[in-house]
């Protein structure tokens, strides 16, 4: 990995009973920390909405649409939170290395939110996870992902740069994940 312009990737994987208004609250709050600096958000890129930490509008946008972007820092980092069984925010950090802060914050996600389970890497390393390739019949080659959210949780997940296994999943109370 080329330690100049390398993405990292935190992942939350939540629970939806316990995703209410105060937890999207607190999760759009987050996003205004100077390590996710968001600027716009919407449904669709190139995000256009512009960014404030009162979370109303972009509540209602997501409960419509289910899904939302977020984009900051110039399109240094870039987020997308989904609901299909669970709710999911993956966001991407172009930033040199690791650091403190880097850190720091995706505790404070994992942390302040109902979190089953979450995790922060490179892309190199999340790659090396997930990527599957195969060989076709006639010379070819397909990729695809395996173990993604939205096999959660028929794959157990990785173990990577940082992980989180939160309290529900960790004491055996996440059954609705397995429904």
């Amino acid at each position: 990995m080329r330690t100049d312009d390398a993405t990292m990737r935190v992942q939350l994987i939540l629970d939806p009973e316990l995703f209410d208004d105060g937890a999207f609250g607190r999760f759009w709050l987050r996003l205004a920390d100077p390590i996710a600096r968001t600027e716009t958000y919407d449904i669709r890129r190139p995000t256009e909405r512009l960014y404030t930490p009162q979370p109303s509008a972009p509540l209602a946008l997501f409960r419509d649409r289910l899904s939302l972007l977020t984009s900051g820092d110039g399109g240094r980092v870039t987020g997308v939170l989904e609901w299909r069984k669970l709710i999911t925010f993956d966001a991407w950090v172009r930033m040199a290395r690791w650091d403190e802060r880097l850190r720091a914050w995706a505790l404070s996600l994992f942390c302040e939110l109902p979190v089953l389970y979450g995790f922060a890497c490179s892309t190199d390393e999340y790659d090396a996870h997930h990527l599957r390739s195969r060989l076709t019949g006639r010379g070819g080659e397909v990729s695809g992902d395996k173990g993604t959210t939205a096999e959660f949780p028929a794959f157990l997940p990785g173990i990577y740069w940082l992980n989180f296994i939160g309290a529900a999943l960790a004491a055996g109370r996440a059954a609705g994940v397995w429904a």
